[in-house]
């Protein structure tokens, strides 16, 4: 009889009450049901923002757009009404979720992200037990940008019980950025164990130093002294992270490890922490078979003898593999005003293009001819065609040719990452107010299709400096309908400038439907309440793909 009285006082209340609690127990076909009886009888914009829910949860959206449209011009409040539009978004983005198109079923989680809200905590937890494997990583990834204890626990959970590999590694890292502390000591398990790969140390051991806040020496002793390399390897990183002079004794040790990567991080810390025997670390390390302690070794020689440092580079920088010659580079640019004879001989004489970009960055940090290190690097962006891609490797900032073979599934291509390298090559022009800044991102939207995707959007895209952004701003206005809207894209997804709004929205008609995907992603990522009637139009689109787009940018304008 206790459990009869909601629904006999629901009886009695009316229409309102009993189509609440078909929504409250999830019987959504019983509330849409009730809500037209109700609404034929006696229409009420109550009872309309009822029956409203309950088709959008139901995911009848093309009911849901009939009655929209046959009724809104009567109840216009509902076009401002945030309740309202919010379970219409959210509604989408669940029918989205539930797609067999592995590609809706991404964006969908992408978009949950992004509205950065407890609903979108659900659809990522079901995310993490999707019954893909690339899927499952997208979850993983996208909820380590979030704290929320329930996606704690089911990471855990993935990475104790995930039979894909990959599945897995994304578990570690997630742990490190969400700060999961109960997770140390599977984490330490990890480097403890003889099958674990270098991916998984390497994940494990970041991890863990994002969680790691002091150690006291014998804790270090026992690292660096530990059978297990990842264990060796955490102990170096521990010292180098926490700044531990006190503890350089025992990192030395490690310079001669019979692992290379130990070998590397030992000199890294060593040099960085100015430990005192550096000098003849790093001069026994300078002839290493493995390429990357050698130039870590002539790096860290570098900070303390710049002439012999300087030389050891040599062989590096002529190095017969091009990714190797483009660390070398890198890591020559890393040493500061201690390489700047050897960076300015490079960038003027070497014949490798991005050998020559990688000093040119190292000399504009250091301010030193800088007028033809822009030169380089407006002249590289102009004419080299390879895909790159600017990452950091062994603690230095490298531009290289694109490792990435292929897709991985969450919208990152080569072109992509391509894409981003170039922009933060362009960022640097101009920073430096380089006359051939704004013609050298004339020239890159001309050549390239502008598009980075909402996951690509989530996991890459930092914000602009404001000078580039000014350069990209004045290209909005081309009277050239590409290089226009080019340049309302970027404006849009890298500096979330509400400049780009009109632009984006007057192309939208006449743009192809990848276009589409994209503007609608620029206009969620500027999130101005001024677009929530484009928006509305746009969740009425045939297509699953562009109304879950749609729904997500509502919900950033919503919540912006």
């Amino acid at each position: 009889m206790q459990t009869l009285l909601p629904f006999l006082l629901a009886a009695a209340l009316g229409a309102e009450a009993r189509i609440s609690n078909h929504l409250i127990v999830r019987d959504y076909p019983a509330a849409v049901a009730e809500a037209q009886q109700a609404f034929a009888r006696k229409p009420s914009q109550d009872i309309l923002e009822l029956y409203i829910e309950a088709l959008a949860k139901e995911g009848d959206e093309e009911e849901l757009w009939k009655i929209w449209n046959q009724n809104s011009a009567q109840y216009p409040e509902l076009k401002q009404k945030r309740e309202v539009l919010e379970k219409i978004a959210w509604g989408v983005l669940n029918k989205g979720y539930k797609s067999a198109s592995p590609l809706i079923r991404v964006q969908a989680l992408v978009a949950a992200y992004f509205a950065q809200d407890s609903k979108g905590v659900e659809l990522l937890l079901r995310g993490l037990h999707d019954p893909s494997a690339p899927i499952r990583k997208v979850a993983i990834k996208l909820s380590g940008g979030l704290r929320d204890a329930k996606l704690q626990d089911q990471i855990l959970i993935a990475l104790k019980t995930d039979k894909n590999y990959d599945v897995r590694v994304a578990a570690i890292e997630a742990i490190g950025e969400m700060h999961i502390h109960r997770a140390k000591p599977d984490l330490l398990q990890i480097l403890a164990q003889t099958g674990a790969t270098e991916e998984e140390t390497e994940a494990a051991v970041a991890s863990l130093i994002e969680m790691t806040d002091s150690a006291d020496r014998p804790e270090v002793e026992k690292l660096v002294n530990s059978p297990r390399y990842g264990m060796r390897l955490l102990g170096c990183s521990v010292v180098h992270a926490l700044e531990s002079k006190r503890d350089l004794d025992l990192v030395e040790q490690l310079v001669n490890d019979p692992q290379p990567s130990v070998r590397a991080a030992a000199l890294r810390t060593l040099g960085l922490l100015r430990g005192a025997n550096l000098e003849n670390a790093a001069q026994a390390r300078l002839r290493d078979q493995n390429p990357n302690v050698a130039i870590t070794a002539a790096w860290a020689l570098t900070l303390v003898k710049p002439a012999e440092g300087q030389a050891a580079f040599e062989p590096w920088l002529n190095h017969e593999k091009p990714e190797t010659r483009h660390l070398a580079a890198a890591a020559l640019s890393g040493t500061g005003r201690y390489g700047l004879a050897a960076q300015k001989k490079g960038l003027r004489s070497h014949s490798d293009p991005l050998v020559r970009m990688n000093l040119a960055i190292g000399l504009i940090t250091q301010r030193e001819d800088v007028a033809l290190a822009c030169q380089e690097l407006a002249k590289g962006c102009r004419s080299s065609t390879e895909k790159w891609e600017l990452t950091e490797e062994a603690s230095f900032k490298i531009l290289r040719v694109s490792r990435l073979i292929q897709d991985d599934g969450m919208g990152t291509s080569r072109e992509g990452e391509n894409q981003m390298a170039r922009l933060q090559v362009l960022n640097i022009l101009a920073i430096m107010h380089d006359p051939g800044a704004l013609e050298a991102v004339r020239a890159f939207l001309k050549q390239r299709e502008w598009g980075i995707s909402g996951m690509a959007a989530a996991l890459l895209l930092t914000e602009g400096d404001e000078s580039s952004l000014d350069l990209i701003e004045a290209l909005v206005q081309e009277k050239e309908p590409k290089l226009s809207i080019q340049a309302a894209l970027i404006l849009a997804l890298w500096g979330k400038s509400e400049k780009a709004i009109q632009t984006l929205q007057n192309s939208y008609a006449s743009a192809d439907r990848e276009l589409k995907e994209r503007i609608l992603e620029g206009v969620g990522r500027v999130g101005n309440l001024a677009s929530v009637p484009f928006l509305i139009e746009r969740l009425q689109e045939p297509y699953l793909s562009l109304r879950i787009l749609a729904a997500a940018a509502l919900l950033e304008c919503l919540y912006h």
